[in-house]
């Protein structure tokens, strides 16, 4: 019995003391330390009352949560702190704010994001042109200074200061005229100064470049300095309107003393594209022209008789030429081309095409006494070789296909000639006046010889004409005064070779034309045109 009243009692000191616990009543208290924010009262809570932490703000700031220590280590547990009084520290994390560049019509800047408090600096200076940036303005009107400190609590536009700038125009090649510079601030209203004078000129305007077609035009004040260069043209040049009045030739022929030439890029508004054909023909003191950009075209025999003329530079804006270029300047002794020209080069000072497939045009004033062309060559241009003063001998290249017009005409001192077997044409005139040209051989590839082909070649005395010579046309031994032996390879049976009007006019009077046999003896003297000269047809007996 006594047993069971211990057990009773201990069971009541147990149950009396869980009651107590329940009961607790005890109250805390919660301070607050907000490290820069604003003073929160302090908050008294009973053990497992609920409690709501208070969100302060702060400028600058993004209120990040309490924790019971100053590093932030240790995020709480409000309700499992409620048995003590306690300390809670908040924490702050910074705002960031932008700050906006107003450039105010320059170009640009890209906006800054900074934290607050964080240090900021100046961006690159900003660019306008034609005027000098005159640092950042905190306000539009541009009354207060800004300084690059640490960033604020908001965001920002700062506004950028210009200082219109001031710049020179300069003029050069002004002549017989002194022209003092412009100064004036960029887009301001400007004129052009009065034009120079220069003996012998006229003035043809003002270029920012010497190679630049466009004139300037004086309106405003650029935002650079700047050199304008006058441009002028030789006194007494004509000028004739091309290409649907849009643009305009020129030349000045048989002008006998005049030694330099310098064409304007401008005519009377507008471009000055081409030398005339025969452009300055018989210009004979002519020893220097300048060409400027302008012009694209160089016309036939521009040049022709010009014999002071030393030296040719065709610039990279040449893009055409016409034929005999050079005729007769007999003191010629170089053509140089610009690297950069699309359709012509140099090689050695010789004029070809640019890839060198057209021979145009050689030197006649040029020292070498045999010329050897290279193998790019296809066509011997005409003219190419007229009057040619030195040399004896061409060595005609192995790619040769066509001999144009006049291309040897007046080569007075060559003396030989072999045309090789891949020459297929040889046009009329083009050993004209080859006045000591005694020696010529024909090669298997021609099939005829054109209108006076020979003519004039006063030292010629004997030729064979090979078995694949079909024609000899009009005049083509014309004036050939010495010719006194030819000698037809050619049988009847082969075919006749068909006869040219005066094609053996004007040579020896003993000329004997030696044919294979006697058959072909006989069927050339009753043939049309041979028949004229059935008494100097032999039979070649090889003596």
């Amino acid at each position: 019995m006594l047993t069971k009243i211990k057990i009773i009692f201990v069971l009541f000191i147990l149950l009396f003391l869980v009651s107590a616990c329940s009961e607790n009543t005890s109250e805390y208290t919660i301070t607050f330390d907000t490290l820069g924010g604003p003073t929160i009262e302090p908050i008294v809570a009973r053990y497992l009352d609920p409690v709501t932490l208070p969100s302060p703000q702060r400028d600058g700031y993004v209120f990040d949560g309490w924790y019971n220590d100053v590093i932030y280590t240790i995020e709480i547990d409000i309700q499992a702190m409620l048995d003590m009084n306690f300390t809670l520290y908040a924490k702050w994390n910074p705002r960031s704010y932008q700050i906006h560049y107003d450039v105010n019509e320059g170009i640009s800047i890209p906006m800054d994001t900074y934290e607050y408090l964080s240090h900021i600096s100046a961006p690159s200076d900003p660019y306008k042109e034609g005027y000098d940036f005159g640092g950042w303005f905190s306000d539009e009107a541009l009354t207060i200074p800004f300084i690059f400190g640490t960033m604020g609590a908001s965001s920002i536009t700062i506004y950028a200061k210009w200082i219109q700038m001031s710049y020179e125009i300069q003029f050069v090649n002004t002549g017989d005229t002194s022209i003092p510079s412009i100064v004036s601030e960029s887009g301001l209203e400007i004129t052009a100064p009065t034009a120079p004078t220069n003996e012998g000129f006229v003035f043809s305007g003002w270029y920012t470049d010497p190679n630049s077609i466009e004139q300037y035009d004086f309106t405003t004040m650029p935002s650079n300095d700047l050199i304008l260069y006058a441009d002028w043209a030789t006194e007494g040049l004509e000028f004739t309107l091309i290409n649907d009045d849009l643009e305009y030739e020129v030349y000045l022929m048989d002008d006998e003393d005049i030694e330099t030439i310098q064409i304007p890029k401008n005519h009377e508004g507008k471009p000055v594209t081409k030398i005339a054909d025969y452009g300055f023909g018989g210009c004979y003191s002519l020893t220097g022209i300048m060409i400027p950009s302008s012009v694209n075209t160089i016309g036939a025999y521009a040049f022709m008789g010009c014999e002071a003329l030393v030296m040719f530079y065709i610039s990279e804006f040449v893009t055409e030429i016409g034929e005999a270029l050079f005729m007769n300047c007999t003191g010629l002794d170089e053509i140089l081309v610009d690297p950069n020209n699309p359709n012509y080069k140099d090689i050695d000072g010789v004029l070809f095409s640019k890839s060198g497939d057209l021979l145009i045009s050689y030197p006649s004033y040029r020292a070498d006494t045999n010329y050897i062309m290279n193998n790019d060559v296809v066509t011997i241009g005409g003219y190419a070789f007229t009057r040619s003063l030195n040399l004896l001998t061409v060595t005609i290249g192995t790619e040769v296909t066509t001999i144009k017009t006049h291309a040897f005409y007046d080569c007075f001192e060559m003396t030989s000639i072999i045309i090789p077997n891949n020459v297929t044409t040889i046009e009329l005139y083009a050993f004209r006046n080859c006045a000591s040209l005694a020696d010529v051989t024909i090669g298997t590839g021609l099939i005829g010889i054109n209108a006076y082909v020979f003519n004039q070649c006063y030292a010629l005395t004997s030729i064979t004409i090979p078995s694949n010579i079909t024609y000899i046309a009009y005049g083509a031994f014309y004036d050939c005064t010495n010719l006194n032996s030819i000698i037809i390879d050619k049988t009847s049976g082969q075919g006749l070779i068909t006869g040219g009007l005066f094609m053996f006019t004007n040579t020896k009077s003993y000329l004997t034309i030696y044919v294979p046999d006697l058959e072909t003896k006989n069927a050339y003297s009753t043939a049309y045109i041979w028949s004229s000269y059935a008494s100097h047809i032999e039979v070649n007996t090889g003596q």
